[in-house]
């Protein structure tokens, strides 16, 4: 009986979801994100916490908060920070707006999701 060598597991990636690409007005350069649905799980229930509120809202016929609107731009913010940093210094709410739409579509997820 010797000693065995213990196996590393090795965790497999099996997301083949195409990264999102986009340009901003005034550059030549594309950029990219990953799509939504291969986000890192804390950071699909963060994203998932955030949107509680406002789905709740629309069940009920109703419009989100301003605070709750705002906690979600915040976040928007920050999560296109980490994959293109200082990204979010070029946008205007507008095209802030625009780009969370297309990302969405792109991954196939809704604000429900």
């Amino acid at each position: 009986m010797g000693c065995s060598v213990p196996k590393t597991f090795v965790i497999e990636d099996k997301t083949e979801a195409s990264p999102f690409k986009f340009k901003v007005p005034g550059e030549s350069k594309v950029r990219s994100l990953p799509s939504l649905q291969c986000l890192p799980v804390g950071i699909k229930v963060r994203l998932s916490d955030v949107v509680a509120p406002i789905k709740r809202a629309s069940e009920l016929g109703r419009e989100p908060s301003a605070e709750v609107n705002i906690e979600l731009v915040k976040f928007q913010i920050e999560l296109i920070d980490k994959y293109q940093p200082g990204l979010p210094d070029l946008l205007t709410e507008d095209m802030l707006v625009q780009l969370m739409t297309a990302w969405a579509e792109h991954s196939n997820i809704s604000v429900g999701e």
